[in-house]
């Protein structure tokens, strides 16, 4: 996947979560087999690329209609502090939040206390609010700011399932979460309304026009995030 927010490694202090996570779920499978030397491509030609390697095939732009109009957005935006605003309740929501929120780089296996879910609701809040880690969103998903007004927390599905970016722009091929103007995201979190959270982790925001192929100078998965549109 590619998550702009999850501290799991090195390079995600750069902005990427897709391949910490990808280098986490292989970590996993190959717990068993520590003492097995690793295999590159001259040890087995026949070998997948994995995301984070050089060779992994870049996936293509895709470009989507921008027809979500101001006046959408400000409709998502009074759905989202339709609510009571205040922690999110037990179940999928503050589960997910825990996952990519907690940033102390414990291992809990998927075990989270109470103390935990605190710390990962306030982090998120705290990175909403701070704006440090934007990916790339807009039509194309090359806009760091499309100066509207808003941030927002945003899922997209990965082959490791859900996981967590901030925007500044329309997150076009995504499911939007949460909007809030970017100033007064404490605003949003007093009124925001979970179930609206939960309902969204299932709907992809816009329509797909066309796949253009990415060009070389694009290769670099990294170039989809950016500290502020300051590098990463």
């Amino acid at each position: 996947g590619g998550c702009a927010l999850r501290r799991c490694g090195g390079d995600l202090a750069r902005g990427d979560v897709a391949v910490g996570a990808a280098k986490k779920a292989a970590a996993k499978k190959t717990v068993a087999k520590k003492s097995a030397p690793a295999k590159d491509k001259k040890d087995d030609p026949n070998r997948e690329p994995q995301p984070w390697e050089d060779d992994y095939p870049r996936p293509p732009i895709k470009v989507f209609d921008d027809d979500f109009t101001d006046e959408m957005i400000e409709e998502f935006y009074q759905e989202t502090i339709s609510g009571e605003g205040g922690p999110p309740p037990p179940g999928p929501v503050e589960d997910i939040i825990a996952e990519y929120f907690t940033w102390d780089g414990r291992p809990r296996h998927g075990k989270y206390s109470k103390e935990d879910r605190e710390v990962a609701f306030k982090t998120m809040k705290d990175q909403m609010r701070d704006q440090t880690w934007i990916t790339y969103g807009g039509p194309r998903q090359e806009t760091v700011d499309d100066k509207k007004g808003w941030v927002w927390l945003v899922g997209e599905m990965t082959v490791f399932g859900l996981c967590l970016q901030i925007y500044k722009s329309v997150p076009y091929g995504r499911r939007p979460l949460l909007v809030a103007h970017e100033k007064d995201t404490d605003g949003m979190f007093e009124k925001v309304n979970w179930a609206k959270f939960e309902e969204r982790m299932e709907k992809e925001l816009g329509t797909l026009l066309r796949e253009e192929p990415r060009p070389p100078e694009s290769d670099d998965w990294r170039d989809k995030f950016r500290n502020g549109g300051m590098g990463y």
